[in-house]
This record gives structure tokens, sequence and C-alpha cells, in this order.
């Protein structure tokens, strides 16, 4: 209809006397009732934003309730005379222009009590942000509710019972290695500052450095190869063992990008990457250079899709990939995609999340847990159902979920679920019983394209029982070594990225002005071509002038003038 959704509804503290009763909407403002909810008219004549997200009505104050309501973009208003007039919010908030890219609001939600509201308390949600105003809304204050110290995503070395290596990527406070387990930890800061990002040395609005994916080369331990997915089209390499990275761009924009190495990359040197919006990308030279092989559309929402590689690869070339309505499957190098996930009750399924048995070549089993429970399948995607010993949580939401390398012998899983804590299964997702400490959460960040998986085995479980896991608001992972029975939290140092040595300082500048270093490369040979070319001609020729002036002369012409015309 022309008003749009109804976004919010606030009845008066006082209905059951006054029967007034306020509406906010989509798209037409504001409407009220005052005949308990029979007849509306609108009321926003001086709103400059009528995209309603949300309104409060609270306690009477001079017979009126006060009304206090939050824009899709202009902020917070506030109403004491039942809303035919409104106040703003003294000064500008501050907005995030990602909001308007993802089409999401840029505050919603308000929150208060008549107690706080007689104190001047009020809080609004932000894109990016919490608000608090002290003064009843005049003035607000911008709080910060996303640490970027966060850890993002984190990977395990392949070979980690001999190198004992783990790399994670924090949000925006850099990558951090570790070859000892996580007892401590190191800052590699080689290719990692913000000039080889950007190509200036401008501060951007946004620091590109905002980690979402780490995965190590299945051959890593004779490759010392990483990846690293960045904001937007970056992506980094490393083949020394994380000491120096790379900067590589993919061959579009995209963002929330989630990274696959080939489990048979010593061999075919390729690497895959999933995009937020729905591409896929390609590279066949270990990382060097991408195309983009596939566009499967874009699934909603601002999370990293899942993506991963059948155990048996190299045989089977299958790859997994969440997308519109389910879950795809690609057996050729990720050129083409078939939705597995018929049901239409997958379109509304969010945060997808794959986990596949290591023993998918015999068993075709696969997990998926979603914000309603988790389903499974037991013949490569042909058909799913509820996971059974996970049916008292059918509408939960799995914030993570976890195959053990051991699978076809253990029949191990576990699973963190939002409010539940940790619990885990011996028999194949059958049954399943709580381990842990409940008031842990194991989650990777939602509404954040965060491509990290949250729970992850070592690849050598069968002999050290230990599993890693990440979730806590500051730079931490957490690791159990006696199968998720116990954690402990291992924390990392916040260490500064350490300065730019000499060479790397002289390589930022040739990277920063490498296209002013050619066009002055290419006058200067233009010049050293007209002065050998005139030196040439006058060799034997009288002239009014001395021979060597006429090559400086035209030298000079020559050089002065290529460098106005490139220039220019």
């Amino acid at each position: 209809n022309e008003t749009g959704a109804i976004t919010a509804i606030a009845p008066s503290p006082d209905f059951s006397q006054d029967n007034q009763l306020w509406l906010g909407t989509a798209t037409a403002g504001v409407f009220y009732s005052g005949d308990g909810g029979n007849q509306f008219a609108a009321i926003d004549s001086d709103l400059p934003d009528l995209q309603i997200t949300d309104l409060l009505a609270l306690a009477p104050a001079g017979g009126q309730p006060q009304l206090l309501l939050s824009t899709w973009d202009a902020g917070f208003f506030r109403s004491d005379d039942g809303g035919q007039t409104w106040n703003p919010a003294q000064g500008e908030l501050a907005k995030d222009g990602q909001a308007d890219e993802l089409e999401e609001p840029h505050f919603y939600g308000l929150a208060t009590s008549p107690t706080a509201l007689a104190e001047g308390y009020v809080f609004m949600g932000g894109f990016n942000s919490l608000y608090r105003s002290e003064d009843g809304g005049q003035q607000w204050q911008q709080l910060e509710t996303l640490s970027p110290d966060i850890v993002m995503a984190f990977d395990i070395s392949p070979n980690y019972s001999q190198d004992q290596t783990l790399a994670l990527g924090t949000y925006v406070n850099g990558l951090y290695l570790t070859k000892d387990g996580g007892q401590s930890w190191q800052r590699p800061s080689r290719g990692l500052h913000l000039p080889w990002f950007t190509n200036n040395f401008n501060q951007p609005h946004q620091d590109p450095r905002r980690y979402f994916h780490v995965a190590f080369s299945p051959n890593y331990a004779n490759d010392q190869t990483l990846f690293a997915s960045v904001l937007w089209t970056k992506l980094l390499r490393s083949t020394n063992g994380g000491l120096s990275w790379q900067v590589l761009a993919l061959p579009s924009e995209t963002r929330g990008v989630t990274l696959v190495v080939s489990p048979n990359f010593a061999e075919d040197e390729t690497v895959y990457v999933a995009g937020q919006y729905g591409k896929f990308f390609r590279s066949d030279d270990g990382g060097r250079h991408f195309q983009t092989v596939a566009d499967i559309g874009a699934p909603g929402g601002n999370d990293a899709p899942s993506f991963v590689a059948s155990p048996n690869f190299i045989e089977d070339g299958i790859l997994l990939a969440t997308g519109p309505g389910g879950i795809y499957q690609s057996s050729d190098r990720a050129e083409t995609w078939t939705r597995l996930t018929s049901d239409p009750a997958w379109d509304t399924r969010r945060n997808l999340q794959i986990a596949i048995s290591p023993n998918y070549a015999a068993d075709g089993t696969i997990f998926v847990g979603t914000n309603a429970g988790v389903f499974w399948s037991a013949d490569a995607g042909a058909s799913w159902q509820p996971l059974a010993g996970l049916a008292d949580f059918a509408d939960d939401y799995i914030e993570a979920m976890a195959v053990s390398p051991e699978f076809e012998s253990d029949r191990t899983l576990v699973t963190s679920i939002r409010g539940r804590g940790l619990w885990r299964s011996l028999d194949g997702g059958q049954s399943f019983t709580q381990i842990g400490d409940s008031k842990l959460l194991f989650s990777k960040l939602n509404g954040i394209p965060s491509a990290g998986m949250a729970i992850q085995f070592s690849p050598n479980y069968g002999q050290d029982n230990t599993l890693y896991a990440m979730g806590d608001p500051n730079t931490a992972l957490y690791r159990s070594r006696d199968q998720g029975l116990t954690w402990e939290t291992l924390r990392v140092p916040d260490l500064q990225l350490a300065a730019p040595s000499f060479v790397e300082q002289g390589q930022i500048y040739a990277q920063v002005y490498r296209g002013r270093i050619l066009r002055f490369g290419l006058a200067a040979a233009l010049g050293l071509v007209s002065y050998v070319a005139l030196s040439w001609f006058t060799r034997r020729r009288t002239l009014p002038m001395p021979r060597a002036v006429i090559p400086v002369i035209g030298t000079v012409v020559i050089f002065s003038s290529s460098l106005v015309i490139l220039f220019k």
C-alpha cells in the first residue's frame, strides 16, 4: 500500500483510558488514532524523513504522552504534543556511507524507560554504532560497539602437528601469527602499510585493512603460502610464512570475500574466491591473477558467503557455497552452479554455514547451520532434513558448527547455539550433550562480512584432542585440549604495526609515484633519443653555432615539451 509496511506500533501508556495509538510506517511517516485504531490520520507534516524505523510513547507529561521517533536517514525526533510538532536532535548525527550502499537504515531502534527518560537517558541504534543522549534526545554521543580488535577470521596450519602455527585477522587491527599454538604472537608489517592498499599517502574515510578471511595453502609445509581477504576488491598473499605480504586485486568490485585454496594447490595452484554479491573468481597461478567465472546473484544482507571444497576435490572437483535460496554446488571449477535446496523455506533462512564430512566421497554428508536450526543431507545435497539431535533447537540461531577430521571413526561434530552454549555429538548428529562453559559464545561477527569459521578442529585432532574457537570481543582465541570439555582464553597482545624499513619506504614511494616515475622516464628517454639524433645530424654540417649546442638545446626542448604533455 501507499504507506509501506508498519514499522512501529506505539500505544499510549494510558491506552485503556484514552485509546490513543501511533503507527510508524516505512514510507509515509506517522499515523495517529484516537479511537483505539478504528481510524487513523497522518500527523507528520514537519518531519523531513518519512521512513520511520522506531517509535515510542512514554508516560504522559502534562496530559499528552511523549513520543520518541527514529527515522531511516534523519535520525531522532521528539514530540511533546502527541505528534503535532517534532523537535529534531541538535546537530547532525554521524552517518556511514556504507548504509546507503547496502540499503540499510542509518538509524533504528530506540530504548529508554519513563524513569530513564526523566533523567534524560535515551539510546538509539545506528548502522555501525550505538548513540546515547543524556538530555532527552537533544545532544547525542556516539559509542563504540564494534571493537577494531575483534577477531574476524582465523585458520590453522595444515601442518599444525609440526609447526603449531595459526593465523588470525582482526577487524581493523592487523594480522597476527603464532608458531607455538597461541602462547605468543607476532604482527607482520611488510607489505601491510596503508599506501600499499590505497596507492597514495592520504588517509581514507575507511581503512581498507579490514580482514575478513585467512587461509593457509594445503601445501603450507613446503610453499609457506597464506592468503587473506580485506575490504572490497583486495586480497593478500604471503609466500614466506606471513613475514611479508603482497596486495592482489580482483577483476571487479566485490565485498565480503571468502577464500578456498584448492586441496590440490601444490599441483594446480588454484585459488577460488566467493564474493558477498554472488560473484565467483578463480586464479590458476597461485593467486597472482584472477578471472571472474560465475555470478549466482546476491542473497542479501551483509554477511560473507560460506564456501568449502569437497575433501575429495582432486577426484570430484566439487565446491559448495551459499547463495540466494540456500546451497549451491559446482563440479567444474566454479564456472557453473546448481542449487541444491529447492524448498522455498530456504529463501528465508540466514547465516548459512556449511560443514562437510571429511568422508564425503563415501557418506555424502553435509551439515548446514542456519538462523533456524541445523539441516543435513546424507546424499550429497539431493535431500535435506532437520538434524535429529538438535530437534529441541529447531528455531534457534546456530552461531557456528564444525566436523571432526576423524568424523568417519569418531562421529564428532560441535555446534554453538545462540544463548544455549556449546553442544557436541559423538554419533554423527543423532544426539547432543552440552559441553564447555555455557557463558562462552563462539561466533563469527554477524552483519559484517566475517568469513571465518568460528570453531575449528586441529588437523591432528585424533592425537591432540585440540579445538580452537573465536568470539571474544577483544583480540583473542579460545583453545580446548580435551575435546571441547574445557576452554582457555589465548589473549593476543596489542602489537603496533612496525614502521617500514628504509628499503620498504623506497618501495612504497616507487609504488605510489610509479606513474609519475614512468612518465618522467619516458620524457628522459625521448630527450636522450633527440640528443643522439641531433648529434648525428650536426656531425658533418657547417652550422652558425657550435655543434655541441644544438643537441643540448634540442634535448631540453624535447624533454620539457614531453613533461608538459605527459603531466598535463
